[in-house]
This record gives structure tokens, sequence and C-alpha cells, in this order.
């Protein structure tokens, strides 16, 4: 018989469990069928993904997309839903997450093609098939090299480039059924833990809607914002000029010292305008 803990859970208080039980088994003991509202935990300032093992006397507090750290946690898991859906659609097309835009996540495929209204609709039915099959999301670490191989038969040039460019002698890979992946930071458990979202075309690529904070938790308030969109759009295209647009270009362009070239070409870009 396994011996019992105590942990102390924020919002509910003490609670007794089997050692060797994980987060999302504490979460789905004290949550029942909601469980799935909460994405992640926070212990002792510390942000934990819910496939830790719970440990005598934890105090633990249990992430919803309320809380910041949930938030970011709802956010790229639905992005890597996103991915997975476009990957899985088109295949000879890669996707490239950008930025917010205003509540929403603006999102586009590389090398100047358009997502045209039909595409997002095949998207959103992929990615609520996705979401419907509630896949794990696993999360392992392994040596870097083995790391880099992955990702270039799966035509991810771009982390490839970052993982060449950085002293690190490991990373971590996200699997979701037969799709890697790689984020900063933590994702859900599985894909089911992300229903809530729509998909809105905007020329020439799509926003990702979905409750959050600035949209009063009501992911059908959005307003336009075509200035700040236009801003974006000139960033991201001398990015594209200085082959910037990935973290992994810019640190090759430190490490082989071509950060005066940077500025100049920056400079001359401004004076055009």
């Amino acid at each position: 018989m396994n011996e019992v803990i105590n942990v102390y859970v924020d919002g509910y208080g003490d609670y007794s469990l089997s050692q060797g039980s994980t987060l999302l088994q504490l979460s789905k003991e004290i949550h029942g069928d909601s469980y799935k509202k909460y994405l992640g935990a926070r212990i002792n300032n510390e942000i934990y993904n819910l496939d830790k093992l719970v440990l005598p006397d934890m105090k633990i507090k249990f992430l919803d997309i309320k809380d910041n750290d949930g938030d970011r946690i709802y956010t790229k898991t639905i992005s890597a839903v996103f991915i997975m859906a476009c990957k899985e659609l088109y295949k000879d097309i890669d996707v490239s997450i950008e930025h917010f835009l205003g509540p929403g996540l603006y999102a586009e495929f590389e090398n100047d093609r358009n997502i045209s209204f039909s595409k997002i609709k095949e998207i959103e039915n992929k990615m609520r098939e996705i979401i419907e099959k509630d896949y794990p999301i696993i999360r392992t670490d392994c040596p870097k090299e083995e790391a880099i191989n992955i990702f270039k038969e799966a035509g991810y040039d771009d982390k490839v480039r970052l993982l060449k460019s950085i002293d690190k002698e490991r990373a971590s890979i996200y699997r979701i059924n037969d799709h890697v992946d790689s984020f900063h930071g933590y994702l859900a458990p599985s894909t089911g833990f992300v229903k809530d979202f729509k998909l809105k075309y905007y020329y020439p690529g799509v926003i990702i809607l979905f409750p959050r904070k600035n949209n009063d938790y009501n992911m059908y308030n959005f307003i336009e914002q075509k200035k700040l969109a236009k801003i974006f759009k000139e960033s991201n295209d001398w990015l594209e000029i200085l082959d910037l647009a990935y973290i992994g270009s810019l640190n090759e362009k430190v490490n082989r010292g071509e950060v005066g070239e940077v500025i100049r070409v920056s400079e001359a870009l401004h004076e055009k305008r």
C-alpha cells in the first residue's frame, strides 16, 4: 500500500494523497471534471508542468487562464496545436506564429504565401480534431545533436539554426502524436486542455483568438488594430531583409562578428522611410 503524504493546495487547503502521485493526478482528485481548466502549477514561485511528482509538504497553486503563467501555457499549447494542424494539412508549407495583435496571436504561412479563407476553415477543423483526440503532450530532454537531427528531419530549419548557435549540451523536445516541436517553457498535459479558440481571417494570415484578460475572457471581443498591424508588417519585412527573423539567425551573426553590418543596413532602411 502506498504511503500517504500531505500537501497544501491554494484555494483548497490541506490535502492527503498517495506518494508517487503527479500534479495532474492531484488536480483530477481536487477539481473533478473541471480539471482541464488548470494548465500548470506554481510551487515556491517556480512554474511546473503537471507531470511533476508531488512531494510531501508542497504548497501548490494550480494555474488557469486568469493567471499570467496559465495564460502563457495556454498560448504556447494552442500555438502548438495550430502548427501541428498546418503541418498535417500542408506538409510543404512552413507556418510562423508572429506576435500578439490585440488579444489574438497573428500567424502566417512563410515565403509570402497567403492563408485563404477556405484554408482557415480547414485548419480550424483540423485543430478541433486534434483537441478532441486529446493527444498527450510529452516533453523530453535529449542531447543537442540528437535534437538537431530530429528538427532537421522535421524540416524546422529555424530550430536547427538556433540549436547550432547556442552553447547548450541538451535540448527539450515536445512530442504530440507524430508531431515534434520545441517551446520555451511549458505546455499543457494534452491537447484537450485548449478547447476554447477560434480563427479569424486577417490578410495575409490568421489571428488565433482565445479567452484572455485583455478580451475579458471572451474571444469574440476583438477590435481591429490596423496601424499596429502595419507597424508589425514593416518590422517583419525588415527582419527578413536582415535575415533576423529568428533568434538562431541573430545568434549566428553575433558569433560571426557581423553585428556592425546589421546596424549599417538597419540605419539605411530607416533613412529610406
